[in-house]
Formats: C-alpha cells, structure tokens, sequence
C-alpha cells in the first residue's frame, strides 16, 4: 500500500478525535455562571453555555433559577435565554419558583419561559395580570396564554378568574382571552361576549360569535343584528365582514344566510 493511502485516513482520524476531545469551556457551573454575568451573547457562543449547563445537570439548573430574580436585567435575561433554550428538565417546585418571579425585570424574556413551561400555575399568573398596569406585562400576558393555548397547554379555570377574564375582554379582548371566558357557565358570560361582538379584534368576535352561538343560536343571531345596527367604526364593520366569511367560508357566491 502505498504512503497516500494510508497518511489521508491517518490525519482524518486525528482530525476527528481532536474534534470528539475537545475540552469544555466551563470547569464548574460557577465557571459557566461567571462567564454569562460577564460576557453577553454579542461577545460568546450562548449555545456553548446551554449545552454545558445542562451537562452540570442540578447545579447548572440551581444557578440558572437563582440569577431569574436577579437585579440586573441583564444578568436576569441571560438566564431565562438559557433555561428556556436549554432541556433542564424542571420539576415542579423549580418551575414555580421561577413563576413566582413574574412578570420581573425583564418581561418579555421572562414571557418567553413562562410559555415553555406551561403549568396550570403559568396560566392562574397570566390571567392575574390581564389587567396590570404596565402595558408590556399586560400585552405579554395576552401572548402567554396564546402560546399555550397553541401548545394544547389549557387547564381548568378557577371562580375567581372569571373577573380578570371578563376585565380583559372589556379592555382589550383577544381570540384566546374570549375562548377562556367561554368556559364558565352562560349567566356569567353572555353580556361579555355580547360586548366582544362590538370590538374591532376579528379573532375577538368570531371566538364570541361562536361561543354566543353554542349557548343559543336565536340570542346569538339577535346579538348580531344589534351590533350591526351600532356599528360606528371601519375596524367594527371589518370584524363583521370577518365574522360573516368565517361564518360562510363554503359559499362561493358570498350569500350568507345562515347563522
């Protein structure tokens, strides 16, 4: 055999196993926590300190829940980056711990965790701040329960929701926030959901519509009438519009005659 033909595969099994034996970054989780207080995402590979902190298994996890609640948004983000891209495998008390923190110093971040893990307790604080007065948590909420709901992520809700539910679909309803409201018994819903036919939101009022619909169709169809005899804005009339393709979406000819 000649020397080409053997000196390739020599140096392409020296490659790969300089490759498979490459040491890691971090000496410890307390390395790895070092390095992400002092180095943002712009100056190091955070794929490199996921992968890692998942290797240091709970020490990794306990560092990473700890720094959610830290001070400094920065440092807090980090950490809600990493364990929401990471699989640290969260058991119960370790993922309310890091709920109880909500909707802290970096709510979007935070949002982003709270949707992946998707507890019955994650829904009970969204709902809670449906209504908080800082606009980004109340707009993040919103996108939490949304996310879930997608996720097949719905738990059972409590008497006490109903008003923080009711509120919201006031305020500012949302396809998810109505379906919600749905779930309690007709007496408590119906003048909310009649309300929401009367939003500018298309997902709002096709998800009332329905839900108005499966409780009785002839209060349902009178609800419609009388929102159609107030309409007084072009997003109003767009939502209807909305409503009635939803509603008839088979007819080719756009004649909608049942509902």
């Amino acid at each position: 055999m000649g020397k080409s033909a053997w000196i390739l595969p020599f140096f392409v099994g020296l490659t790969n196993t300089a490759a498979w034996a490459e040491p890691p970054v971090c000496d410890s989780a307390d390395h790895c926590v070092w390095i992400m207080e002092n180095h943002g995402p712009h100056e190091f590979d955070y794929s490199v300190l996921v992968s890692e902190l998942e290797g240091f298994g709970a020490d990794g996890k306990e560092f990473l829940i700890m720094l959610v609640g830290d001070k400094d948004a920065d440092i807090a983000g980090r950490s809600m980056d990493i364990l929401a891209d990471g699989n640290f495998n969260l058991n119960r008390d370790e993922a309310n711990e890091i709920v109880k923190t909500w909707p802290g110093s970096n709510v979007e971040k935070l949002g982003r965790l709270m949707a992946k893990i998707g507890s019955p307790f994650v829904q009970s604080r969204m709902i809670e701040t449906l209504t908080h007065k800082d606009k980004k948590v109340r707009r993040e909420s919103r996108r939490v329960l949304a996310s879930m709901r997608r996720d097949k992520k719905i738990y059972q809700l409590r008497g006490h929701e109903h008003g923080p539910l009711a509120k919201a679909v006031l305020e500012a309803p949302t396809r998810e926030i109505v379906q919600m409201l749905a779930a309690y018994s007709p007496d408590k819903t119906k003048p909310f959901l009649q309300r929401a036919l009367k939003t500018g939101d298309s997902a709002s009022v096709i998800a009332a519509y329905d839900a108005l619909y499966k409780i009785d169709k002839e209060m349902a169809f009178a609800a419609l009438l009388q929102t159609l005899r107030e309409i007084e804005t072009p997003d109003q009339a767009f939502a209807i519009g909305a409503l009635l393709r939803h509603r008839h979406k088979g007819r080719e000819d756009g004649f909608y005659l049942d509902f």
